[in-house]
């Protein structure tokens, strides 16, 4: 839900909000304006779903502050991490290639982030279940879910992705012939985001199992090595050397996820092959 709402829910919004605005050309400070009364919006909708669904009755479910805090900051940490990465990268490319070519490369990395948002919202879907398995302490469900989910996103994201791996000419012609030299760089931006939206889970059971701390170590490793790469990779190759030390960040990230996975709670989460049992 949360990669729906960056993704979707808040730029359309946004855009909508402008176009009430009336035709015409519109300044920075009238789409920040307008961004920021989307996310407004968003935040005020949140809260009152939240609302919607608590309770004043002392029977009810109660969990402690600090048991959240130790789950919640890591996880925060890890989108802080995430983000920093991200627009560092778009940043150094600026500053190496130009506004024109981080342009290009903004426009294929919003059609690949785009893309498996379908994916990683089922593989939400599964974080719940997988909570309660590892809870009661049944490590052959938590297994078999995670294979569940695997399975799933695969079949759900890659054929969406082998079309628009193809035809990323055609994609990109949409938003200008201009956009089309950014071909390559999309390829390589999906085969990252593939790995991601296919085998994710795994980042997932380790939160759910309790491991947020090293899901965090993880995502800092990650982003250490955008941070040291982007800056090399842009000046020798432009954008598409800054996908490629994106999409080889996420892919050694997803890789450390399934490992992790398999120390700490003895299975693989991609094929579901318990190998120690608790």
């Amino acid at each position: 839900m949360s990669q729906a709402v960056e993704l979707l829910l808040l730029p359309v919004l946004t855009i909508l909000i402008i176009a009430a605005q009336g035709l015409g050309p519109r300044s920075v400070d009238a789409i920040l304006e307008a961004s920021l009364l989307a996310g407004t919006v968003v935040v005020a909708v949140g809260a009152g779903l939240l609302l919607k669904e608590s309770v004043g009755d002392p029977t009810g479910l109660r969990i402690r502050q600090s048991s959240l805090f130790r789950t919640a900051l890591p996880m925060w940490g890890v989108a802080i991490s995430q983000n920093l990465g991200d627009w560092y990268g778009l940043v150094t490319l600026n500053q190496w290639a130009g506004a024109a070519e981080t342009g290009i490369f903004r426009v294929s990395w919003q059609i690949a982030t785009v893309l498996p948002i379908i994916a990683l919202s089922l593989q939400s879907t599964f974080a719940a279940q997988i909570a309660s398995a590892a809870h009661n302490g049944q490590q052959t469900e938590m297994a078999r879910l995670s294979r569940t989910a695997t399975n799933l996103s695969i079949l759900i994201f890659v054929p969406v992705a082998a079309l628009v791996f193809i035809f990323a000419e055609g994609v990109l012609a949409v938003f200008g012939p201009e956009f089309i030299s950014g071909a390559a760089t999309l390829r390589v931006l999906i085969i990252g985001q593939t790995v991601i939206a296919g085998l994710g889970i795994a980042g997932q059971v380790l939160v759910m199992a309790g491991h947020a701390r090293t899901n965090l170590m993880i995502g800092l490793s990650s982003t250490l090595i955008t941070l040291v790469a982007a800056p090399l990779a842009a000046a020798a190759a432009g954008g598409l050397g800054v996908a490629l030390v994106f999409s080889g960040a996420y892919i050694l990230k997803i890789a450390m996820f399934h490992q992790a996975v398999r120390r700490l709670e003895g299975f693989n989460a991609f094929t579901g092959r318990v190998y120690r049992t608790y």
